[in-house]
């Protein structure tokens, strides 16, 4: 039995946001799906039990406006009618918004029209229709494949910050980025850490390699940037996110991944998370919740075609439920080929009441045997443990996570547990219940 001691000084002292989804409007990329009541509340079912911890949303410009003239806007196109229910849905239950377009078309980047006509948008969102939720905006997806440099990009960042403040939107939604296809050049751009109108960093990351998730190299990359923006930044403010995030080895023809029907797919996704996390990086969101949304296969299930969910729906909800806002991420010590995060939370109706959740998973070829010892004066508490592995997950009759046992801290204050070869155990105390009005769910 390997012996692992979690100390207050394994904290990252990040900001820390948690594990959300790419979830837009069911449109196979074409029009909107008519969906049944019940495909409606098989995916809010699901999406309860997840409890994102945000949410990324995108639209194409024609949606809201058509004839490209800024000013002249069809917000109760059927696109955008299909795609109000989704933030409908994050404003009920309190989850942040990230929302932004695919393209700017039909305009260029160094002209204002495009900005002018998002800040248009979000004014009718945020103040019209009452989305307060819309904490960010990443403006167009991944500039740096459509602008020519990243100065270009500054630029243009800048003409949307003062067209938000044309609307007095400065204090309701912040400009996140610079949401590139890669973490490339613009990333470890010296000027980005001081851009003022950037209210967190975001970018896009898919793993294209079969092994630098297994081999650990996740973190090892992600450290080196992280601890560049506390250097530039050291009261560290600003999140650093993934707004998008994947596992991209083996994708095939028509950008189809189809290793996410596989149980390995959720083991990989969930090391990625746990590696992110154990870097100091805030959080990101997974590419994505359902095929239908833009008719390729990337998502937890097509809602229209095979409803029922993926493996990686299990492993990913485990993270996103259970790793909640606003709690400190600890990275200790941990044996060889073998992942380890623990996160702790603090109850906001009792604020000295703590809750712990543990995340383990195993790269070794057998089982491995665990005796955790928590920072001193860690209370005692019951721990649900789940399973995600090749032989168990355990679910209830809609497929969501189920707890295989619960388990107490010895005397000494040890939590034993075992983790079965090329799985992921979880340990949890945080008692989420059934909605999002429990009181153990930290405040955003």
């Amino acid at each position: 039995m390997t012996p692992i001691n979690i100390w207050s000084t394994d904290a990252t002292r990040t900001p820390w946001l948690g594990f959300g989804i790419e979830w837009d409007a069911e449109t196979n990329d074409i029009q909107p799906l008519q969906l049944s009541q019940k495909q409606w509340d098989m995916l809010y079912t699901r999406v309860d039990y997840m409890r994102p911890a945000w949410i990324r949303s995108m639209i194409d410009v024609q949606w809201f406006c058509p004839e490209g003239i800024v000013g002249r806007y069809t917000f109760d196109s059927s696109s955008m009618l299909a795609w109000y229910p989704i933030l409908d849905y994050a404003r009920a239950h309190n989850i942040p918004l990230t929302i932004g377009t695919w393209d700017l078309k039909p305009w260029d980047y160094h002209t204002n029209q495009y900005a002018t006509a998002l800040s248009d948008l979000l004014h009718y969102l945020i103040h019209e229709r009452g989305y307060s939720n819309i904490r960010y905006t990443n403006s167009v997806n991944e500039p740096d494949t459509k602008l020519p440099s990243f100065q270009d990009w500054e630029a243009f960042n800048q003409r949307l910050y003062t067209a938000l403040e044309r609307h007095q939107l400065t204090n309701e939604v912040e400009i996140i980025g610079p949401d590139t296809a890669n973490t490339n050049g613009w990333i470890t751009n010296s000027t980005l850490p001081s851009n003022k109108q950037t209210g967190a960093y975001e970018w896009h990351n898919y793993v294209r390699t079969c092994c630098d998730i297994q081999h650990g190299q996740v973190e090892s990359i992600f450290r080196p940037i992280v601890e560049r923006f506390k250097s530039a930044d050291p009261a560290q403010q600003k999140l650093l996110l993934l707004g998008e995030m994947g596992w991209g080895y083996q994708s095939g023809p028509g950008d189809n991944q189809h290793q996410v029907k596989t149980y390995q797919y959720g083991l990989e996704m969930a090391d990625y998370a746990i590696q992110l996390a154990r870097a100091g990086m805030s959080g990101g969101a997974a590419w994505n919740l359902d095929d239908a949304m833009h008719n390729k296969v990337w998502g937890m299930w097509n809602i229209s075609t095979e409803p029922l969910p993926r493996p990686w729906f299990y492993s990913w909800s485990l993270l996103s439920r259970y790793l909640r806002p606003g709690a400190t991420i600890y990275h200790p010590e941990q044996p060889m080929d073998v992942r380890l995060l623990a996160a702790e939370m603090s109850s906001a109706a009792n604020p000295a009441r703590h809750y712990w959740t543990l995340m383990l998973l195993n790269r070794q070829a057998t089982t491995q045997a665990f005796a955790l010892k928590l920072p001193e004066n860690t209370q005692q508490d019951i721990f649900r443990q789940y399973v995600y592995s090749d032989k168990t997950r355990l679910s209830d009759a809609s497929q969501l996570p189920l707890p295989v046992a619960a388990s107490r801290q010895q005397k000494n204050g040890e939590l034993i547990t075992q983790v079965p070869a090329n799985s992921l155990v979880m340990l949890t105390s945080l008692d989420t219940g059934p909605d999002y009005n429990d009181p153990t769910n930290p405040s955003m």
